[in-house]
């Protein structure tokens, strides 16, 4: 836990991300105005009512909550919803990775592609869908988005309308793997070890 505290505060910092608009005339002047009020603007969009489905996290939180299940899961996910409603018109939803079923996978789909681990990939393996699959052990439903009967009960949700980021270690890798999975065995039996020894 401490560990991803300190990337936390050192990766996204206690303030969040922000942006430094650069805009220029032709003749290379800044356009001081039109870059601040980008600014402002972005600022805004980044409160919690503005930039979260859910109105509980600013950006800066589910910066920091991506970058911590990007270290737990090796992965995280998160879908942009388009809302007609909201003063911005976007928003961003946080997505538990475990909605990506590891065990659904199909080599041969009707359209030509094929499915890894709920991953649908084109024949170059850039992910063009996401099948979710609502995990056994969770009573939450992602609003607006009934999980329809088709490949027993999944959505599938175009890539464009998903961030899912993670750490490639292999070309045709379609899934994230978690930073601590090298020391887990270890741990495991260090754990032996110390309840042998009581």
């Amino acid at each position: 836990i401490g560990y991803l505290r300190k990337r936390e505060a050192n990766v996204i910092g206690q303030h969040g991300l922000k942006i430094q608009v650069q805009a220029k005339n032709a003749d290379g002047t800044k356009k001081e105005a039109l870059n601040r009020k980008i600014e402002e603007e972005f600022k805004a969009w980044s409160l919690k009512e503005n930039c979260d489905v859910t109105g509980q996290s600013s950006l800066r939180d589910l910066a920091a909550l991506a970058l911590r299940r990007r270290d737990v899961d090796g992965e995280f996910l998160m879908r942009y919803v388009y809302d007609p409603s909201s003063e911005y018109g976007l928003k961003l939803q946080m997505i538990d990775v475990d909605w990506l079923d590891e065990d659904f996978n199909d080599p041969r789909c009707a359209n030509g592609n094929r499915i890894i681990m709920s991953v649908e990939l084109d024949n170059y393996d850039r992910p063009v869908a996401y099948w979710l699959t609502q995990p056994r052990w969770s009573n939450v439903t992602i609003p607006n988005t009934p999980l329809i009967p088709n490949y027993k009960d999944r959505l599938r949700v175009p890539a464009e309308m998903m961030c899912h980021r993670f750490l490639k270690q292999r070309v045709s890798q379609a899934r994230g793997i978690p930073t601590s999975h090298g020391a887990m065995t270890t741990m495991n039996q260090l754990d032996g070890f110390d309840e042998a020894e009581l």
